[in-house]
């Protein structure tokens, strides 16, 4: 399981609905980190991912050790022997 990019950024959704019908709601919270989606701060790009790969990651083990997004998928097309069907990068 992961994220994509923290919270809804209460201020640019809820002032500025361009697009969304009139009365949406958005909502999020990231805790003590600063700002959400779209936001070059903390909550912007700070994601949870959790994983679960029996023989291969320790059950309740914990790392702050940084992944980029762009590694996913190659990791998983690798993990099933796969190849992927154009270049890909990570």
């Amino acid at each position: 399981y992961t994220s994509d990019n923290g919270p809804w950024n209460q201020d640019k959704y809820t002032k500025r609905k361009k697009g969304h019908p009139k009365g949406s709601t958005f909502w999020g919270e990231a805790g003590p980190l600063r700002n959400g989606k779209g936001s070059p701060y903390e909550a912007g790009y700070r994601l949870p991912c959790i994983v679960r790969w029996p023989g291969k990651v320790k059950a309740g083990s914990v790392t702050d050790a940084m992944v980029e997004y762009v590694d996913v998928t190659p990791t998983f097309v690798d993990v099933a022997s796969g190849q992927p069907v154009a270049p890909m990068d990570g």
